[in-house]
């Protein structure tokens, strides 16, 4: 479904960003260029940088300093002017995904994954949650060039969320009651069910992938923090997310982030609490279920009437927005979505 923008396309500019000490990593370069707050209305993505609005004339340098965090050295920025971009060329749409990623982050949108979803309209029909699921509605978003138009294609879509957690799929393997399977340890159990699942964290929506099950450790376990002092994994949960964990004699999760540390070096393992955790997905015995298929179906499949309705209320919360309304207008454009 396209929903349409007006008065595109807006002047676009063009900007070279070089670092000395020379910066490889993305959200270290974009830290040092925000550290300037005279810069409004810019998009940088860690290589180049672009602005509706020129910055300094052609030829000329805008430069500033800025603080690494890791070891407190200056860092000299120097902005050079490249020049205007194509409205009509790839990298002028690649550059309005950019601008509409940013913009639906202060919709109040939770990002999971690559898409942003409603967890405040999330579907808690009882018919779900004896399944232990429930659904947050959300929208999948791309520019693309339709004849003389830009338009932005629009698509409503669903996160399934699962209710139950980690916690809940190991204790299907551990405890008095539970019946071992013969010449199956614990462990291979564990491993089978979970290992190369996805995961979501319960206090900030990060998705993981189960790499290992770790029985040896605990939230009584002990790890280092970033200060270099040890501290039980239920202290911190508790101090840092005001999260109590119920059982300190769980074992932990481990997966291994995708984003990278401060210098640009790939993050090591991290363990995470099982509790804490919530399953993702459909599972194999709801995927057979005709009967839980066809209620979740009442949800997902929307018709045209209910779609129509939900994409002219994205358009309203959007224009109705303050702080994407400041972006989306200025004294030399108007843009808005229809």
């Amino acid at each position: 479904t396209g929903v349409q923008t007006c008065a595109l396309p807006i002047c676009l500019f063009q900007y070279r960003v070089d670092m000395v000490p020379e910066i490889d990593y993305t959200k270290e370069r974009r830290y040092h260029v925000l550290q300037n707050k005279e810069l409004q209305n810019i998009w940088f993505d860690g290589t180049v940088m672009y602005s509706i609005n020129p910055l300094v004339e052609k030829d000329a340098l805008l430069t500033f300093t800025s603080t690494r965090r890791s070891d407190n050295q200056e860092v000299k920025v120097t902005i050079r002017l490249v020049g205007e971009v194509d409205p009509t060329s790839m990298q002028y749409l690649q550059f309005l995904n950019i601008v509409i990623g940013g913009l639906m982050g202060k919709l109040n949108l939770d990002k999971i994954g690559r898409n942003f979803y409603d967890s405040k309209a999330a579907v808690r029909d009882p018919k779900l949650l004896k399944y232990k699921l429930e659904l947050y509605p959300g929208y999948v978003t791309s520019f693309r060039q339709h004849e003389q138009q830009i338009l932005l294609g629009v698509e409503i879509t669903h996160k399934i969320l699962r209710t139950d957690t980690v916690y809940n799929q190991i204790e299907k393997y551990i405890g008095p009651k539970v019946k071992q399977v013969a010449g199956r340890s614990i462990q291979d159990q564990l491993d089978k069910a979970l290992i190369g699942q996805v995961i979501i964290t319960k206090y900030n929506n990060k998705t993981y992938r189960i790499e290992e099950v770790r029985m040896d450790m605990s939230p009584d376990s002990e790890f280092e923090d970033t200060k270099g002092n040890k501290v039980k994994f239920y202290e911190y949960y508790s101090k840092r997310w005001d999260m109590k964990i119920h059982d300190i004699h769980q074992p932990l999760i481990v997966s291994t982030p995708k984003d990278k540390e401060l210098d640009g070096k790939k993050k090591g393992p991290i363990q995470l609490v099982p509790e804490l955790c919530y399953m993702t997905g459909l599972s194999e015995e709801q995927r057979s279920d005709h009967n839980f298929m066809k209620i979740l179906g009442e949800y997902t499949r929307v018709g045209p009437a209910k779609k129509t309705a939900s994409l002219e209320a994205f358009a309203t919360r959007m224009n109705g927005t303050p702080e994407i309304k400041a972006l989306l207008r200025s004294e030399e454009h108007t843009s808005e979505l229809q």
